[in-house]
């Protein structure tokens, strides 16, 4: 009988192991059950555009007398500054997000009795003396890119001169009061456009 003892010793811890097995992979078996589902995910990424005008920009665009028949004639501001340079000018400040392009339109059309006033801008994103575009015409139709202002860089400035045409048969007078200048910088990366 001695010998019948651990067999039998033996046989219940083999059983009492196997339950124990069981039990716990079984265990493992429940604690796996999961439940998924999918959702949308969206979001949208706004760049932060902010722009900063210097004094005389933001006194306004402003010209001398100037005669009947002549084009060209500068604004006060084209070549006032350190070495004949603009001071007239934005700079993107260092919190926005994206490189800059620059617009302008005018909120009216302007009106000179007795023949037309046209005005012109030229740009330039590299100093306030050189590397100016060709002049372009703006007006109240539509925003105009500032030439070479299209790419200007975070705390980078894109400078301007403005330019008068008046023909032939206007009139004395004072004009441009009811009418101002506007412009609009945006991101050059996405397709916020300026209107």
């Amino acid at each position: 009988m001695k010998i019948k003892i651990p067999i039998v010793k033996s046989l219940i811890a083999v059983f009492v192991l196997s339950s124990v097995s069981v039990i716990y992979f079984t265990g493992l078996a429940f604690s796996d059950e999961t439940a998924t589902g999918t959702l949308p995910l969206n979001f949208t990424v706004a760049q932060l555009i902010s722009i900063i005008p210097s004094t005389n920009m933001t006194d306004g665009i402003t010209f001398s007398s100037v005669n009947a028949n002549t084009n060209g004639n500068p604004a006060l501001h084209n070549s006032d500054g350190d070495s004949g340079g603009s001071t007239s000018y934005w700079t993107v400040d260092a919190t926005t997000s994206s490189d800059a392009a620059f617009w302008n339109k005018l909120t009216a059309p302007i009106t000179c009795t007795g023949g037309t006033c046209t005005y012109h801008v030229s740009g330039s994103n590299a100093t306030a003396t050189t590397d100016f575009s060709a002049n372009s015409t703006f007006d109240n139709t539509k925003y105009t890119a500032i030439g070479n202002c299209t790419v200007v860089a975070v705390s980078s400035s894109c400078y301007g001169r403005y330019f008068l045409d008046v023909s032939t048969g206007v009139s004395s007078g004072d004009y441009g009061g009811a009418t101002a200048y506007t412009y609009c910088a945006n991101a050059t990366t996405g397709n916020t456009a300026c209107s």
